[in-house]
């Protein structure tokens, strides 16, 4: 059995039978982006992010198949998402697509992590990147409420100019 697995924001299956993706990972490398303050995710304080998940199987056996899909994090293999499927009947040599949402995906550290897909008596894996990038500090309110460096203080507002009032047309 062969598992090809799509990362996206969010998946969604059509009635016609296509899958739509919304915000696609093609290079499955998901990129995190904190503050620079935030402290480093651990294993009892993870960052936690929206992720879906499109697994194809390949060349499944042919029956109804159950099993689940598990998310192994880097480095000690831990699960940090465990989904369980059943009822895919699909024939011999054909392909069947399961849809999953990790709504939230608990990110513990940045690394490969491993998807396995145990269908049966069978398990592929499969495995996408997370990379943490730390923003740069923010600006404090009191330094953007301050005027432009040089003018002082904040410029005068336009004084408004008075109304004409028409005329009445002689007539």
């Amino acid at each position: 059995m062969q598992i090809n697995l799509q990362i996206a924001d969010h998946f969604d299956l059509l009635a016609n039978g296509k899958v739509l993706a919304v915000g696609l990972f093609p290079d499955r490398v998901v990129v995190m982006q904190v503050p620079a303050e935030a402290p480093e995710p651990s294993a009892e304080l993870p960052y936690a992010t929206d992720l879906g998940l499109l697994l194809t199987l390949s060349d499944a056996p042919a029956a109804p198949l159950e099993g689940e899909v598990r998310i192994l994090s880097p480095g000690d293999g831990r699960a940090v998402g465990v989904l369980p499927f059943g009822g895919l009947n699909i024939s011999g040599g054909q392909s069947a697509n399961i849809l999953s949402k990790l709504r939230p995906l608990m990110v513990p550290q940045a690394g490969v992590f491993t998807v396995e897909a145990q269908v049966g008596d069978e398990t592929a894996r499969a495995s996408f990147e997370v990379r943490i990038i730390r923003l740069p500090s923010s600006v404090p309110s009191s330094v953007q409420s301050q005027p432009a460096s040089g003018t002082g203080s904040a410029a005068p507002a336009k004084p408004r100019r008075a109304r004409r009032v028409k005329a009445p047309s002689p007539g």
